[in-house]
């Protein structure tokens, strides 16, 4: 009796892990894409950005977003607006210290184990939970210090904040590049250049920053057989919401989803890129905005370029 009770106890450990293993393999498949890089800047207009020759090209290489909008006033709500699904009502770049919940506590949702792989990469931010309102002492032409708290919608909340587990994947920027090179990039990215490379800065430098980041992301992208790179903007300048560059770049396999040389004049904005996220992995709603927004994928509107 003692031996067939341990056996049942081994058959069901064995059990248990290989539900825990597929259930691992499982998590990071998505509905379209396995990968997302976000990146976001910041300021420029519409035609400023598709104006530049990286930008476009990029954009050409995928799927141009003709009616994709920001939803908040100023910079930093549409910063939070892309993983709470809500602006919080902030009118003004200031330190935030944010009840609620975010799309982390759905990558991420119990015992500090990730569900979906995640990381926040900001160029010149020193990690380690730093809650520094400015970092570095590069100047810009519109702007004087590189990297701003306002620009890092994670550091935001108390939920990410107070949690090490989860402050620890808000890193500096150059550690994509590292990731990349250990081929140790999670499943979710958020990017966040510095306000040199944003858009801010001087004319030219956001497309030659794109176009780094772009051969960091392509030459790991070989590994990953459906990868999406979302380009936008946080906001314009002058802070009211407006029509914002996005592009949607897919890699590997995604190519089939995403016809080169594609445009879309569907209506979308943040919340439809939080939702996209949230619809691709399955993963409960915000209950803000992000519950009646389209996914980029929702798409009735879509032509060639």
């Amino acid at each position: 009796m003692a031996r067939a009770g341990t056996n049942v106890v081994v058959l069901l450990m064995m059990a248990l892990a290989i539900w825990l293993f597929s259930s691992a393999v499982a998590a990071g498949q998505g509905k379209w894409f396995d990968r997302i890089y976000i990146i976001v800047f910041d300021k420029l207009k519409f035609n400023e950005a598709y104006g530049d020759p990286t930008f476009k090209k990029w954009a050409i290489r995928g799927r141009l977003l003709t009616n994709y909008t920001s939803v908040g006033y100023g910079a930093q709500s549409n910063y939070i607006s892309m993983i709470a699904g809500r602006t919080h009502d902030i009118y003004n770049e200031t330190s935030l210290n944010l009840a609620g919940f975010t799309l982390i506590d759905r990558l991420q949702p119990r015992f500090d184990a990730p569900v979906i792989s995640w990381k926040a990469y900001l160029e010149d931010y020193e990690g380690v939970c730093n809650t520094a309102d400015k970092i570095g002492k590069v100047r810009c032409d519109r702007t004087g210090i590189s990297y701003v708290r306002a620009h890092n919608p994670f550091i935001s909340f108390d939920s990410i904040r107070s949690r090490s587990e989860r402050c620890k994947k808000i890193v500096p920027g150059t550690h994509l590049a590292e990731d990349a090179s250990r081929n140790d990039v999670p499943e979710f990215n958020f990017y966040v250049p510095n306000n040199c490379h944003n858009g801010e800065g001087k004319k030219g430098s956001a497309g030659k920053h794109l176009e780094a980041l772009m051969t960091t992301i392509t030459d790991h992208a070989v590994s990953s057989s459906r990868t999406l790179v979302v380009v936008t903007f946080a906001s314009l300048q002058g802070g009211q919401p407006g029509k914002v560059f996005t592009a949607l770049i897919p890699l590997g396999e995604m190519r089939r989803s995403i016809p080169e040389g594609s445009l879309s004049e569907t209506a979308f904005n943040h919340y439809s890129l939080l939702r996209t996220v949230e619809d691709n992995w399955d993963l409960e709603t915000l209950k803000g905005k992000d519950v009646t927004a389209k996914n980029l994928f929702d798409d009735e509107n879509s032509a060639s370029m």
